[in-house]
C-alpha cells in the first residue's frame, strides 16, 4: 500500500535496467513495464543512461517522456553549467526558453518521401 501512496514525478527508470537493454528482450520488455506503469498513474518517464544512439531508439520506441545520459549531452563541470545558464539568464538580445532538465526526448529524423 505504500508505494501506491507515494507520488513522485517524474519517474525515473534505472540505468541499471536501460543501459543492456539493446539486446535484451528481458530488460527492455521491464524497461518497457515501468514506462507503462508510470504513464497508467500519470506521471511522465525517465530514462537514466541513454548512452547510445541504440538505446534512444528504444526508449523512444518505448515511449519514454525523458531521457539522460552521453547521447543527449556530455556532463560539465557545475561551474560551466552555472556561466552557461547565467549567460542564459542575463542575454537580453535573445532570450532563451528555460532549460529542461532531463532532457525531452528528441524527435526522430523525418524520412524522405
Amino acid at each position: 500500500g505504500y508505494l501506491r501512496n507515494l507520488r513522485t514525478d517524474p519517474l525515473k527508470i534505472a540505468g541499471a535496467f536501460v543501459k543492456d537493454m539493446v539486446g535484451d528482450s528481458d530488460l527492455t520488455a521491464m524497461v518497457k513495464s515501468m514506462n507503462d506503469s508510470g504513464h497508467s498513474l500519470g506521471m511522465k518517464t525517465v530514462a537514466e543512461y541513454v548512452a547510445s544512439p541504440e538505446i534512444l531508439d528504444l526508449v523512444r520506441e518505448i515511449g519514454v517522456d525523458y531521457g539522460q545520459g552521453y547521447e543527449l549531452a556530455k556532463p560539465v563541470p557545475i561551474a560551466e553549467l552555472a556561466g552557461q545558464l547565467q549567460d542564459l539568464i542575463t542575454s537580453s538580445e535573445n532570450p532563451a526558453p528555460r532549460p529542461d532538465w532531463p532532457h525531452p526526448l528528441p524527435e526522430p529524423p523525418q524520412l524522405p518521401a
